[in-house]
């Protein structure tokens, strides 16, 4: 209960255009406990964020597609942060 109490009470979506870092929003498509739309709607508020959906994937889309999240988390990490290795 105090988990939803929290939730119900912290709201950020209007600081969320501040944020100036990359960003990567993962969302599962078929996520029944937070709306699709959330995702899309934090990737629009966030400065040059990427929005990834995540197919048959629901609200634990890293153990429902843990390839395809593994695959996209190390392909944003590559990109805006590449390992150098000497």
């Amino acid at each position: 209960m105090g988990q939803l109490q929290a939730i119900a009470s912290h709201q950020t979506f209007d600081r969320l255009s501040e944020l100036d870092v990359p960003t990567l929003v993962v969302h599962g498509q078929s996520d029944r406990l937070v709306p699709h739309a959330n995702g899309e709607d934090v990737a629009r508020r966030i400065r040059g964020a990427r929005l990834v959906s995540i197919p048959n994937a629901s609200h634990i889309f890293f153990t429902d597609q843990p390839d395809i999240t593994r695959d996209e988390l190390f392909s944003f990490l590559d990109e805006v942060a590449p390992l150098k290795v000497p």
